[in-house]
């Protein structure tokens, strides 16, 4: 198993739900997807609900890499435009 390399998800509507669990470059892609989504998108209203759980949960973190520092400001930009 150590050498086998990492599943990759197409890049579908399919996948998004599941690349949103992800972490590093294929959440941020997968953020981006769903920004794009009209608002009325239903995975796009859950998504962000539970996105807010990692928000609230990375903020309290003192000890930060630098992506989790990128994901917590998209995710930031991301609530700011949701609640105008």
């Amino acid at each position: 198993m150590g050498n086998q390399p990492d599943m990759i998800l197409p890049k579908t509507y399919d996948t998004l739900w599941l690349r949103l669990l992800t972490k590093a470059k294929v959440l941020l892609e997968a953020i981006n997807e769903l920004e794009a989504l009209p608002a009325s998108n239903v995975l796009r209203f859950k998504a962000l609900n539970s996105l807010m759980g990692l928000y609230t949960n990375l903020q309290a973190d003192q000890d930060l890499d630098a992506q989790d520092q990128e994901l917590i400001a998209r995710l930031s930009r991301i609530y700011r435009q949701e609640m105008n």
